[in-house]
């Protein structure tokens, strides 16, 4: 009778541990990244707006709302005053490099060309100026510009895109699937175009138009990754639904896993 008892309790611990395992949160790939800011208020203190990740922290420009992102809370740009500028680096421009990813999370009423913006090395820019269904071009800057458009378009509602460079193509992912790829070899340069001191989020930089390309949209999670990721890193990303952070029982820091939230 004790037997059967010991082989019911293993029984039941097995299930509930393969349970948990199947409704745990999906963790974010951390291995490359440079520098993530989620925009969660506890992530922003004043004007600055914390990369969880690395030392580039940006700061906030104008009267930045949050509200609710697609995990946790998100920056809202209305289009005419607000943006969050990043002091540049090497480690952010990618200049001299040949890999790089940069993926967010976007919810856009009134895109206007570059949203996430590296001018004068690379950008995340939207096909249209104001209107939607839009698609998305990502540029490099590889003797001089050199982009890929994505081949499908979106209305509103919050949509995953990422631009990824691994020194023989140039790509353009939507919700976690590659829409877009070309040929593409050398280093990422500067080429002139665009604001030297700083990466953008909600405005594009322009050193030879007006300079009011002020994005209306919400962003949230925007990553920079040291390499390219594969194509099933950019959807375990667009799966990802925790951002939270927390050191591990060997001391090291950790994806942990946190809130499940629907996203799709």
């Amino acid at each position: 009778m004790r037997n059967i008892w010991l082989s019911l309790m293993l029984l039941m611990a097995l299930v509930n541990l393969i349970a948990s395992q199947a409704f745990a949160a999906k963790p974010f790939v951390s291995d490359g990244l440079i520098s993530y800011w989620t925009f969660d208020k506890k992530d922003i203190k004043n004007d600055v707006a914390k990369d969880i990740w690395g030392k580039n922290d940006g700061t906030i420009k104008g009267d930045v709302n949050l509200v609710e992102g697609k995990i946790g809370e998100a920056i809202s740009c209305d289009g005419a005053t607000n943006l969050v500028e990043v002091p540049i680096n090497d480690d952010l421009s990618r200049e001299g490099t040949d890999k790089m990813t940069v993926e967010a999370w976007l919810n856009a009423e009134k895109p206007v060309y570059g949203v996430i913006c590296g001018r004068d090395y690379w950008i995340l820019h939207w096909t249209t100026n104001g209107t939607l269904p839009a698609g998305m071009t990502f540029y490099v800057g590889v003797g001089g510009w050199k982009s890929i458009n994505s081949q499908n378009t979106v209305k509103d509602g919050w949509h995953h895109w990422a631009g990824v460079y691994d020194g023989k193509n140039l790509m353009v992912y939507l919700d976690g699937q590659k829409d877009g790829s070309v040929a593409l070899s050398g280093d990422i340069a500067p080429t002139g175009d665009g604001h030297a001191k700083f990466l953008s989020f909600g405005k594009d930089y322009h050193t030879s138009v007006s300079n009011d390309r002020w994005n209306k949209v919400i962003i949230d999670e925007v990553k920079i990754y040291n390499r390219p990721l594969t194509d099933a890193e950019i959807e375990q990303n667009f799966l990802a639904d925790s951002n939270s952070l927390a050191v591990d029982s060997s001391g090291k820091l950790s994806t942990t896993w946190g809130n499940i939230k629907d996203q799709h």
